[in-house]
């Protein structure tokens, strides 16, 4: 839900973001796409990671960098920044959509005898 209310907000937003940075309309598309296109780059290699270190880590971190590229985001003074903070805000969501999505999905598993979610699996 996070990822289609962001990428739908900065939708109706792109006239005002135009005249607020003096973009072209390609830097706009830039920043309204980088966010779903880091989410689709690191989905499988930050869900490994996140295997291999803990759920609970991965989403501290996630929403710590999360809330910290969305306040760089607000106070961006250049279309520049505002790509670094989307790029950013698309990899530190990743992280708490995946853990979130992971929980809920082997908590749902829990005496169905499902092994895809055990112990085992992140051997």
């Amino acid at each position: 839900m996070a990822v289609i209310a962001s990428v739908s907000g900065l939708n109706v937003a792109q006239p005002d973001l135009a005249v607020a940075f003096d973009a072209s309309q390609s830097t706009i598309l830039w920043i309204i796409n980088i966010y779903t296109l880091t989410l689709a780059a690191l989905l499988l290699p930050l869900g490994a990671i996140g295997d291999r270190l803990g759920r609970k880590p991965m989403l501290i971190t996630g929403l710590a960098v999360f809330g910290v590229a969305s306040a760089i985001a607000v106070l961006a003074p250049s279309a520049e920044v505002m790509l670094a903070a989307r790029l950013l805000s698309g990899a530190s969501v990743l992280r708490v959509h995946w853990e979130t999505t992971v929980s809920a999905a082997s908590a749902s598993s829990v005496g169905t005898g499902d092994v895809f979610f055990g112990p085992r699996a992140r051997m």
